[in-house]
């Protein structure tokens, strides 16, 4: 990155996205976020050796390159990070993330951790079981799968599946408007910055597809000992098949500062 312990990024600096042009996985489409708000810092050796970005809650990047998940559509974001409190905090969020000329409800999801929720603007789904709060690392898992609609959302926290405890306007079917997606930053629905992430993010995966059960244990068995953490996840050694399945499912931002 050019970067040492604690340099601060300048707006509009680049956060890459690993999946882009050139990688041996992924859609091989740029779709890099830049800062647009704030000021997160670099930090190394975090956590099993690996950097991470420290963010207060003002701090933000955004990319308008389109996902590739628009409408009524199934999507699965993986995160790892650690919260510093605990409030609803958008540590990611895609479709209308910029809602000009009015509200993008319904056309946007923010991943919420700290209080595990997936939002909507004028509905939302939120689980029991967010550890986010406890100063330490975890992976959390949100799966948005058929039919689509605002209580559809499954979510594992290092492994576990949650139990959903409320749900407004849960019958009501998602139509994302595909813009793009913001990072450690939320957007309302009068497109102010809302609810930003106040921790460390380590590393922030997003797949156009509902990731089976067996997808996700590959997924998170990784995560797990990349990062050094303790989870549920068991990680079985996957088929050439599957593989290929998580490779065509993922469309980027394996958000990470190149070294």
């Amino acid at each position: 990155t050019g970067k040492t312990d604690g340099d601060s990024f300048s707006l509009t600096e680049v956060w890459e996205d690993s999946a882009g042009v050139g990688s041996a996985y992924g859609d091989g489409i740029d779709q890099d976020v830049a800062l647009y708000v704030g000021g997160p810092t670099y930090q190394t050796n975090e956590v099993n050796g690996l950097p991470i970005i420290r963010a207060g809650a003002g701090a933000g990047f955004r990319g308008l390159t389109p996902l590739g998940i628009s409408g009524a559509a199934d999507f699965t974001v993986v995160v790892v990070a650690k919260s510093d409190i605990t409030a609803n905090q958008r540590i990611a969020q895609i479709g209308d993330i910029t809602a000009v000329g009015g509200s993008n409800i319904g056309e946007t999801a923010a991943i919420e951790i700290g209080t595990a929720a997936v939002r909507y603007n004028n509905g939302n789904e939120e689980f029991a079981n967010d550890g986010f709060g406890t100063a330490d690392y975890h992976i959390g898992a949100f799966r948005m799968s058929s039919p689509n609609q605002y209580n559809s959302i499954d979510y594992w926290l290092d492994g576990t599946l949650a139990t959903a405890t409320a749900a407004a306007s849960g019958g009501n079917t998602i139509n994302l408007d595909d813009i793009g997606v913001n990072l450690l930053q939320g957007t309302s629905g009068t497109g102010a910055d809302n609810e930003g992430f106040d921790g460390d993010a380590a590393e922030i995966l997003i797949f156009s597809k509902a990731l089976s059960e067996y997808e996700l244990n590959i997924v998170g068995g990784y995560l797990e000992a990349k990062y050094g953490l303790d989870t549920a996840f068991v990680s079985p050694v996957p088929e050439p098949s599957t593989a290929l399945l998580l490779v065509f499912g993922l469309i980027g931002l394996v958000m990470r500062r190149r070294r």
